[in-house]
């Protein structure tokens, strides 16, 4: 969302780079969540959380194919004219970078409205060795 909403109103070429740039650190946290759940989770659930990990890849790549039909719509629609040759003009990208923001807000408020689930691990007194592991451990191995 950071990318798209610095690219949108970018008037030169720096700040659309930048923007572009912003969310590659993101992509590269996915490979490390999927190891902490093979690590900390017990084997009877990690076939189904490594399968809804599965689902959100698949759901990641659908929508980054909707997204560039989108955006090839848009600008296709919105051109201008360079020697004879139809070209996206800067107010397309602009439009295209200003869908993705308001599709990433949209998803944000959505997963706000998500209720969150309390188990009995999480109420429980933590021991007194490791208080922060024994509690982040608990509410990793929900049943």
């Amino acid at each position: 969302m950071t990318g798209s909403v610095v690219c949108a109103p970018a008037d030169s070429l720096v700040p659309m780079i930048v923007g572009r740039i912003l969310p590659g650190p993101a992509a590269a946290v996915v490979p490390l969540g999927i190891s902490i759940l093979r690590d900390e989770l017990p084997a009877d659930r990690l076939a189904d959380s490594t399968a809804l990990m599965s689902l959100n890849t698949l759901m990641r790549s659908l929508g980054t194919s909707f997204a560039g039909a989108i955006a090839g719509v848009v600008l296709a629609q919105m051109t201008t004219d360079f020697g004879g040759y139809a070209l996206p003009s800067e107010n397309g990208f602009k439009v295209v970078m200003a869908i993705g923001a308001g599709a990433a807000l949209l998803a944000f408020a959505v997963a706000t409205c998500i209720p969150k689930q309390r188990t009995a691990a999480a109420d429980r007194p933590a021991p007194e060795g490791e208080p922060e592991r024994a509690v982040a451990k608990a509410s990793l191995r929900r049943s």
